[in-house]
């Protein structure tokens, strides 16, 4: 019986690194099987070819380490503030290893709504942590930050033809790209928040506030939704900052 093929070896070698890498990470199940099936077969693919000193190869680690850390509860304000910078170029970056991959465009939106409503609930749990209020241990992935390094975000750099193509005019909502301004009726009152990303099939919208201080997320039917009873609006100046106030 013939031996396994190099890059299969490789394969086997590389997934049990990330599922050692996410059992220690405590990695939600959303993102489990994409990351075992799929940027394991992208980082084989980049070993096979250029080995493990190449950019490309430490770039995909970054990545993984990045959504790792973005996924783990904020132990503060400042980390909660940082996440939501940070994740347009995040999720551009993992755009870049879907595109690579050639991965379903389906499956692809799955699992970037699916990031949506995690984030914007670690979002929502990270901006509004009582002054003093007990946090959970940190697990060992969220002990430091991948992203702290100036190296970290060079390696993820954003993909602009994600970032700049406008929502498909599949219905009746507006066509809204990544940086239009839309003012939301809220408990507290109407406010405006910048769409940070939709996924690539305009299923779901992350939405957050000037400061980086708020997270919202809608599906594409919720959205249309309050524009349709007029709970939300698309800001007239949608591409600039909001005015202040």
């Amino acid at each position: 019986m013939a031996g396994k093929s190099p890059e299969a070896s490789a394969y086997e070698h590389i997934r049990n690194e990330l599922q050692t890498h996410l059992d220690k990470a405590g990695a939600p199940e959303e993102v489990r099987p994409f990351l075992l099936e799929q940027w394991a077969r992208l980082m084989t693919g980049i070993f096979m070819a250029k080995g493990n000193t190449d950019p490309d190869w430490q770039a995909g680690w970054d990545t993984v380490n990045a959504l790792l850390w973005t996924l783990a509860p904020k132990q503060s304000r400042a980390d909660t503030m940082k996440m939501l910078r940070i994740l347009p170029v995040l999720l551009a970056r993992l755009h870049e290893g879907c595109t690579a991959l050639n991965y379903d465009l389906m499956a692809r939106d799955r699992l970037f709504a699916d990031l949506a409503l995690l984030h914007a609930s670690i979002a929502r749990e990270g901006l509004h942590l009582a002054a003093g209020e007990a946090l959970p241990e940190p697990s060992p992935a969220t002990t430091s930050d991948p992203l702290a390094g100036e190296r970290e975000m060079g390696l993820l750099r954003p993909a602009p033809v994600e970032t700049e193509s406008p929502s498909a005019p599949l219905d009746d909502l507006p066509a809204l790209r990544v940086g239009d301004w839309v003012s939301f009726d809220q408990p507290q009152g109407r406010k405006r928040l910048k769409l940070t990303w939709l996924s690539p099939q305009q299923g779901m919208f992350l939405f957050t506030d000037p400061q980086g201080t708020d997270a919202l997320s809608l599906t594409r039917a919720r959205l249309r939704a309050k524009f349709q009873s007029r709970e939300a609006a698309l800001d007239a100046g949608r591409r600039a900052n909001p005015p202040a106030g």
